[in-house]
Protein backbone atom coordinates (compact mmCIF):
# COMPACT_ATOMS: atom_id res chain seq x y z
CA UNK A 1 0.00 0.00 0.00
CA UNK A 2 0.95 3.43 -0.69
CA UNK A 3 2.17 6.01 1.63
CA UNK A 4 -0.42 6.93 4.31
CA UNK A 5 -3.15 4.40 3.37
CA UNK A 6 -4.29 3.38 6.86
CA UNK A 7 -4.38 7.29 7.63
CA UNK A 8 -7.28 7.45 4.41
CA UNK A 9 -8.70 4.07 4.55
CA UNK A 10 -9.65 4.65 8.50
CA UNK A 11 -10.51 8.44 7.57
CA UNK A 12 -13.25 7.70 4.99
CA UNK A 13 -15.82 5.08 5.82
CA UNK A 14 -19.41 4.53 5.42
CA UNK A 15 -19.84 6.81 8.84
CA UNK A 16 -17.87 9.74 7.61
CA UNK A 17 -15.69 11.31 4.52
CA UNK A 18 -12.64 13.50 4.69
CA UNK A 19 -12.10 16.91 4.18
CA UNK A 20 -8.78 17.73 2.00
CA UNK A 21 -6.50 19.87 0.32
CA UNK A 22 -5.22 19.50 -3.10
CA UNK A 23 -1.67 22.02 -3.33
CA UNK A 24 -0.95 22.50 -7.14
CA UNK A 25 1.72 24.99 -6.35
CA UNK A 26 3.61 23.57 -3.41
CA UNK A 27 1.95 25.47 -0.67
CA UNK A 28 -1.77 25.95 0.83
CA UNK A 29 -2.38 29.30 -1.33
CA UNK A 30 -4.77 28.55 -4.17
CA UNK A 31 -5.31 24.98 -3.37
CA UNK A 32 -8.26 23.08 -4.18
CA UNK A 33 -10.57 21.95 -1.14
CA UNK A 34 -12.49 19.18 -1.91
CA UNK A 35 -14.74 15.74 0.03
CA UNK A 36 -13.02 12.30 -0.51
CA UNK A 37 -16.04 10.10 0.22
CA UNK A 38 -15.72 6.66 -1.27
CA UNK A 39 -13.65 4.44 -1.07
CA UNK A 40 -13.52 1.24 -3.16
CA UNK A 41 -10.67 -1.70 -2.97
CA UNK A 42 -10.76 -5.56 -2.03
CA UNK A 43 -9.43 -6.99 1.46
CA UNK A 44 -8.01 -10.30 0.17
CA UNK A 45 -6.51 -9.95 -3.61
CA UNK A 46 -2.75 -10.22 -3.38
CA UNK A 47 -1.94 -6.38 -5.15
CA UNK A 48 -5.21 -4.87 -4.99
CA UNK A 49 -5.65 -1.32 -5.69
CA UNK A 50 -7.90 0.84 -3.69
CA UNK A 51 -9.56 4.04 -5.38
CA UNK A 52 -10.46 6.83 -3.23
CA UNK A 53 -12.94 9.24 -4.86
CA UNK A 54 -14.98 12.18 -4.12
CA UNK A 55 -16.17 15.79 -5.02
CA UNK A 56 -14.72 19.51 -5.28
CA UNK A 57 -15.91 21.56 -2.54
CA UNK A 58 -19.12 22.96 -4.00
CA UNK A 59 -20.75 19.73 -3.45
CA UNK A 60 -21.29 21.26 -0.07
CA UNK A 61 -23.85 23.41 -1.52
CA UNK A 62 -25.73 19.79 -2.12
CA UNK A 63 -25.74 19.27 1.52
CA UNK A 64 -27.95 22.32 2.61
CA UNK A 65 -31.80 22.82 1.69
CA UNK A 66 -34.33 26.01 1.43
CA UNK A 67 -36.32 25.81 4.55
CA UNK A 68 -40.11 26.19 4.32
CA UNK A 69 -41.23 29.31 5.01
CA UNK A 70 -44.18 29.94 8.22
CA UNK A 71 -46.53 32.57 8.02
CA UNK A 72 -47.74 34.90 4.76
CA UNK A 73 -45.76 35.27 1.86
CA UNK A 74 -43.99 38.71 1.15
CA UNK A 75 -46.54 40.44 -1.18
CA UNK A 76 -45.31 41.08 -4.88
CA UNK A 77 -44.50 44.74 -6.09
CA UNK A 78 -47.61 44.17 -8.57
CA UNK A 79 -50.29 41.61 -9.15
CA UNK A 80 -52.25 39.75 -6.20
CA UNK A 81 -50.21 38.16 -3.53
CA UNK A 82 -49.09 34.33 -3.64
CA UNK A 83 -52.03 31.86 -2.77
CA UNK A 84 -50.38 28.45 -3.10
CA UNK A 85 -47.09 27.00 -2.66
CA UNK A 86 -47.21 29.19 0.72
CA UNK A 87 -43.83 27.68 2.67
CA UNK A 88 -42.36 28.38 -0.93
CA UNK A 89 -39.13 31.16 -0.68
CA UNK A 90 -40.07 34.10 -2.46
CA UNK A 91 -37.88 37.27 -3.91
CA UNK A 92 -38.59 40.07 -6.09
CA UNK A 93 -36.37 42.31 -8.03
CA UNK A 94 -33.47 40.96 -5.58
CA UNK A 95 -30.15 40.26 -6.64
CA UNK A 96 -28.11 37.27 -6.67
CA UNK A 97 -25.64 38.17 -3.72
CA UNK A 98 -28.93 38.89 -2.04
CA UNK A 99 -30.78 35.90 -2.49
CA UNK A 100 -27.68 33.43 -1.81
CA UNK A 101 -26.75 35.34 1.08
CA UNK A 102 -30.21 34.79 3.12
CA UNK A 103 -29.83 31.17 2.37
CA UNK A 104 -27.01 30.48 2.80
CA UNK A 105 -27.28 32.63 6.29
CA UNK A 106 -30.21 30.52 7.33
CA UNK A 107 -28.13 27.40 6.44
CA UNK A 108 -25.77 28.26 9.04
CA UNK A 109 -28.07 29.15 11.81
CA UNK A 110 -28.98 25.58 11.54
CA UNK A 111 -25.49 24.21 11.39
CA UNK A 112 -25.16 23.16 8.30
CA UNK A 113 -22.29 24.86 5.30
CA UNK A 114 -19.88 25.27 8.99
CA UNK A 115 -16.73 26.25 7.48
CA UNK A 116 -18.15 28.02 4.29
CA UNK A 117 -17.30 31.93 3.75
CA UNK A 118 -18.30 34.19 1.26
CA UNK A 119 -17.37 37.91 -0.05
CA UNK A 120 -19.99 39.16 -2.15
CA UNK A 121 -23.39 41.02 -1.03
CA UNK A 122 -26.91 42.04 -1.64
CA UNK A 123 -25.07 45.23 -3.49
CA UNK A 124 -21.56 43.53 -4.76
CA UNK A 125 -20.42 40.89 -6.37
CA UNK A 126 -17.01 39.33 -5.36
CA UNK A 127 -14.89 42.09 -7.60
CA UNK A 128 -16.80 44.40 -5.44
CA UNK A 129 -18.52 45.62 -9.00
CA UNK A 130 -22.14 46.56 -8.19
CA UNK A 131 -24.75 43.50 -9.27
CA UNK A 132 -25.90 44.76 -12.68
CA UNK A 133 -29.62 43.00 -12.57
CA UNK A 134 -31.80 41.22 -9.98
CA UNK A 135 -34.39 38.63 -10.48
CA UNK A 136 -37.80 37.18 -9.49
CA UNK A 137 -37.90 34.10 -8.27
CA UNK A 138 -39.90 30.99 -6.17
CA UNK A 139 -38.04 28.30 -4.55
CA UNK A 140 -39.47 24.97 -2.99
CA UNK A 141 -38.84 23.67 0.32
CA UNK A 142 -36.34 20.96 -0.06
CA UNK A 143 -34.39 21.94 -2.90
CA UNK A 144 -30.77 22.18 -2.00
CA UNK A 145 -28.28 25.71 -3.10
CA UNK A 146 -27.06 24.26 -5.32
CA UNK A 147 -29.95 23.70 -7.38
CA UNK A 148 -30.88 27.17 -6.74
CA UNK A 149 -27.22 28.86 -7.66
CA UNK A 150 -27.33 26.93 -10.89
CA UNK A 151 -30.79 28.60 -11.30
CA UNK A 152 -29.51 31.83 -11.09
CA UNK A 153 -26.63 31.15 -13.55
CA UNK A 154 -29.30 29.90 -16.04
CA UNK A 155 -31.28 33.10 -15.86
CA UNK A 156 -28.17 35.13 -16.47
CA UNK A 157 -28.25 36.61 -12.55
CA UNK A 158 -24.24 35.61 -11.92
CA UNK A 159 -21.72 33.62 -12.44
CA UNK A 160 -19.26 31.63 -9.43
CA UNK A 161 -16.64 29.63 -8.37
CA UNK A 162 -14.94 28.39 -4.89
CA UNK A 163 -11.48 29.45 -3.57
CA UNK A 164 -10.94 27.28 -0.82
CA UNK A 165 -13.82 27.55 1.24
CA UNK A 166 -14.73 30.91 -0.54
CA UNK A 167 -17.66 30.95 -2.33
CA UNK A 168 -17.76 33.82 -4.83
CA UNK A 169 -20.41 35.05 -7.03
CA UNK A 170 -20.08 37.42 -10.05
CA UNK A 171 -22.11 39.29 -12.52
CA UNK A 172 -22.66 37.08 -15.08
CA UNK A 173 -19.95 37.07 -17.88
CA UNK A 174 -17.41 38.37 -15.58
CA UNK A 175 -15.88 35.26 -13.95
CA UNK A 176 -12.33 34.63 -14.57
CA UNK A 177 -9.50 36.46 -16.65
CA UNK A 178 -8.82 37.00 -19.97
CA UNK A 179 -5.44 35.78 -20.48
CA UNK A 180 -5.55 35.93 -23.94
CA UNK A 181 -4.71 39.63 -23.75
CA UNK A 182 -2.01 39.21 -21.70
CA UNK A 183 1.54 39.99 -22.19
CA UNK A 184 2.47 36.63 -22.82
CA UNK A 185 -0.48 35.63 -23.31
CA UNK A 186 -1.47 31.47 -23.01
CA UNK A 187 -1.74 29.70 -25.48
CA UNK A 188 -2.25 25.77 -25.81
CA UNK A 189 -0.54 24.48 -28.29
CA UNK A 190 -0.80 21.09 -30.25
CA UNK A 191 2.73 19.40 -30.19
CA UNK A 192 4.00 21.24 -27.14
CA UNK A 193 0.87 21.65 -24.51
CA UNK A 194 -1.72 19.86 -25.82
CA UNK A 195 -1.79 15.91 -25.88
CA UNK A 196 -5.14 15.54 -27.87
CA UNK A 197 -7.82 18.00 -28.92
CA UNK A 198 -11.20 15.87 -29.88
CA UNK A 199 -13.89 18.54 -31.28
CA UNK A 200 -17.67 17.75 -30.91
CA UNK A 201 -20.44 19.94 -32.87
CA UNK A 202 -24.49 19.28 -32.67
CA UNK A 203 -27.16 21.37 -33.60
CA UNK A 204 -29.48 18.20 -32.57
CA UNK A 205 -30.94 20.80 -29.47
CA UNK A 206 -30.58 23.62 -31.09
CA UNK A 207 -33.66 25.87 -31.93
CA UNK A 208 -35.51 28.77 -33.96
CA UNK A 209 -37.98 28.97 -31.54
CA UNK A 210 -38.12 28.78 -27.45
CA UNK A 211 -41.41 28.55 -24.90
CA UNK A 212 -40.39 28.41 -21.40
CA UNK A 213 -42.80 27.69 -18.50
CA UNK A 214 -41.98 29.31 -15.29
CA UNK A 215 -43.69 29.41 -12.15
CA UNK A 216 -47.70 29.81 -11.63
CA UNK A 217 -48.76 30.11 -14.91
CA UNK A 218 -46.07 32.42 -16.00
CA UNK A 219 -44.94 31.63 -20.32
CA UNK A 220 -42.77 33.29 -23.01
CA UNK A 221 -42.12 32.79 -26.30
CA UNK A 222 -39.37 34.24 -28.06
CA UNK A 223 -38.14 33.65 -32.17
CA UNK A 224 -34.70 34.31 -33.76
CA UNK A 225 -35.33 35.06 -37.49
CA UNK A 226 -31.70 34.90 -38.22
CA UNK A 227 -31.65 31.53 -37.19
CA UNK A 228 -34.97 30.42 -38.69
CA UNK A 229 -33.24 31.94 -42.02
CA UNK A 230 -30.17 29.64 -41.78
CA UNK A 231 -31.81 27.04 -40.95
CA UNK A 232 -34.77 26.86 -42.99
CA UNK A 233 -37.29 26.02 -41.44
CA UNK A 234 -38.76 26.72 -37.75
CA UNK A 235 -37.67 24.65 -35.24
CA UNK A 236 -39.19 24.83 -31.46
CA UNK A 237 -37.99 24.48 -28.35
CA UNK A 238 -39.20 24.14 -25.21
CA UNK A 239 -37.67 24.55 -21.52
CA UNK A 240 -39.00 25.58 -18.28
CA UNK A 241 -37.55 27.99 -15.50
CA UNK A 242 -40.32 27.41 -12.50
CA UNK A 243 -38.56 29.84 -10.23
CA UNK A 244 -39.55 33.02 -12.02
CA UNK A 245 -42.80 34.30 -11.41
CA UNK A 246 -42.97 37.67 -13.26
CA UNK A 247 -43.44 38.14 -16.36
CA UNK A 248 -40.97 40.97 -16.64
CA UNK A 249 -38.19 38.74 -15.61
CA UNK A 250 -39.98 35.83 -17.75
CA UNK A 251 -39.24 37.99 -20.79
CA UNK A 252 -35.72 38.85 -20.30
CA UNK A 253 -35.25 34.82 -19.29
CA UNK A 254 -36.41 33.77 -22.92
CA UNK A 255 -34.84 36.06 -24.64
CA UNK A 256 -31.48 35.44 -23.14
CA UNK A 257 -31.67 31.74 -23.02
CA UNK A 258 -33.04 31.26 -26.56
CA UNK A 259 -29.47 33.11 -27.38
CA UNK A 260 -28.25 29.79 -26.20
CA UNK A 261 -29.90 27.05 -28.22
CA UNK A 262 -29.97 28.78 -31.76
CA UNK A 263 -26.57 27.41 -32.81
CA UNK A 264 -26.27 23.82 -31.07
CA UNK A 265 -23.06 23.59 -29.13
CA UNK A 266 -19.48 22.53 -29.62
CA UNK A 267 -17.29 20.32 -27.10
CA UNK A 268 -13.40 20.98 -27.33
CA UNK A 269 -11.40 18.66 -25.47
CA UNK A 270 -7.67 19.45 -24.43
CA UNK A 271 -5.77 16.83 -22.47
CA UNK A 272 -2.48 19.08 -21.47
CA UNK A 273 1.23 17.14 -20.97
CA UNK A 274 2.53 18.15 -17.90
CA UNK A 275 5.21 20.27 -18.40
CA UNK A 276 6.71 22.48 -16.30
CA UNK A 277 7.38 25.10 -19.30
CA UNK A 278 3.93 25.14 -20.42
CA UNK A 279 0.52 26.36 -19.41
CA UNK A 280 -0.80 24.48 -16.46
CA UNK A 281 -4.28 24.27 -15.42
CA UNK A 282 -5.04 26.03 -12.38
CA UNK A 283 -1.29 27.46 -12.12
CA UNK A 284 -1.71 30.03 -15.43
CA UNK A 285 -5.57 29.25 -16.11
CA UNK A 286 -8.76 27.60 -14.19
CA UNK A 287 -12.32 27.44 -15.15
CA UNK A 288 -13.73 30.76 -16.34
CA UNK A 289 -10.26 32.09 -17.99
CA UNK A 290 -10.36 32.68 -21.76
CA UNK A 291 -7.03 31.00 -23.94
CA UNK A 292 -6.29 30.38 -26.79
CA UNK A 293 -6.06 27.00 -28.42
CA UNK A 294 -3.80 26.46 -31.90
CA UNK A 295 -4.09 22.98 -33.10
CA UNK A 296 -2.62 23.83 -36.01
CA UNK A 297 -5.74 25.90 -37.74
CA UNK A 298 -4.83 29.35 -36.19
CA UNK A 299 -5.32 30.46 -32.68
CA UNK A 300 -8.89 30.00 -31.48
CA UNK A 301 -10.18 32.12 -28.35
CA UNK A 302 -11.64 29.74 -26.00
CA UNK A 303 -13.34 29.61 -22.40
CA UNK A 304 -12.36 27.20 -20.09
CA UNK A 305 -15.49 25.66 -18.60
CA UNK A 306 -14.47 22.58 -16.89
CA UNK A 307 -10.61 21.17 -15.60
CA UNK A 308 -10.83 17.64 -14.48
CA UNK A 309 -7.52 16.00 -12.80
CA UNK A 310 -6.78 11.99 -13.22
Amino acid sequence: MGANFDVLRASVTNERDLLIAIWVHGSDTGSLRGLLNTVDGDDVAEGAVWQFTGSFLPVWLTEAWVAPRTGSPPPPPTGPPATTDLAAYRAYAATAGEIMGVLIGEAQDRGALSGLTYTFTDTHDSNTVAWGNDTTIKVSPGTDLMAVLNSLVDTGACEWDMDGTELRLYNFGTRGTDYTTTNPPVILRGGATLIDSPRKFTVQDAGTSLLVAGGEGVYATADDATALARRGRRVERFASQGTITDSGTMTAYVETKLATIVNGTMELSHSIADSFDQPMPFRDFTTGDWVWSDTGYGLERLRVQQVALS
